[in-house]
């Protein structure tokens, strides 16, 4: 008990107060869908866990941040699963924002507001389908003048319904034929997104891991990070940093 015992106090270093109040509620509580887990841990600063001390957040080390969801996760294993994808999109996101140029101004600022306004952001990266290639998205993106359409579905997508912003693999398809790998950030109620239930196991219920649907989704331009020729491996970095960073908390 001694490592859950340290776990529980890094846990109250960065979140003052969230495990005594989780702890208020029974546990079929804190599991069910629509439950009060994810709202406290946005109520505690819980989204800035990962995210740098210059856009606000705590800056955890991954020694700390993985206590922190040891902790978490001994009382809520639906938080903890849902939480670690908002975690993996901000050690995507921020890991390219720690250098100019490679966000774009609109990006950035987004990126500042993350903390302040406590968003929560949801990973669309999965689509359901055995044996899908993660990095090869059936989710289109059509240009059209100043942006993007984006159709398709993301599931199961954790927090999509507490989600403020969802990131998503998509595929930008050319004249040419060939297809773009890409990231849009979308606001959760951008008009043509929906959400339908999709996880119908009562194991891991409170995670909200439900379907994103994507009908033709407008996304500026500026809100879709892209591997342009001015920074060719800005794709690869920024899957690098949230695959290593996940990976080392599982």
């Amino acid at each position: 008990m001694r490592s859950l015992d340290a776990a529980r106090a890094v846990c109250e270093q960065f979140h003052p107060g969230l495990l005594k109040e989780i702890e208020q509620f029974p546990y079929a509580d804190r599991e069910q869908p629509g439950g009060p887990v994810i709202d406290l841990f946005r109520i505690h600063g819980g989204v800035g866990l990962l995210i740098p001390k210059e856009y606000g957040g705590h800056g955890a080390a991954p020694l700390d941040a993985l206590r922190v969801q040891l902790a978490l996760g001994a009382l809520s294993p639906s938080l903890v699963a849902a939480v670690s994808m908002h975690h993996f999109t901000a050690a995507m996101l921020y890991s390219l924002a720690g250098k100019a140029g490679r966000l774009t101004a609109a990006q950035t600022e987004l990126l500042r507001r993350i903390v302040p306004d406590q968003q929560v952001m949801a990973s669309g990266w999965a689509e359901g389908r055995t044996e899908q290639n993660i990095l090869t998205p059936a989710v289109t993106a059509r240009p059209v003048e100043g942006g993007y359409l984006l159709s398709g579905s993301k599931k199961p997508c954790s927090l999509s319904r507490s989600m403020s912003l969802l990131t998503a693999s998509i595929a930008i398809h050319h004249e040419d034929g060939t297809a773009e790998l890409a990231l849009a950030l979308v606001p959760a109620d951008a008009p043509g997104l929906s959400v339908h239930p999709f996880w119908g196991n009562e194991l891991l219920a409170g995670a909200e891991s439900d379907e994103v649907r994507l009908a033709d989704v407008f996304v500026p331009a500026d809100m879709v990070v892209r591997a342009g020729a001015d920074d060719p491996h800005r794709l690869d970095d920024l899957q690098t940093a949230g695959f290593v960073r996940q990976g080392s908390r599982c």
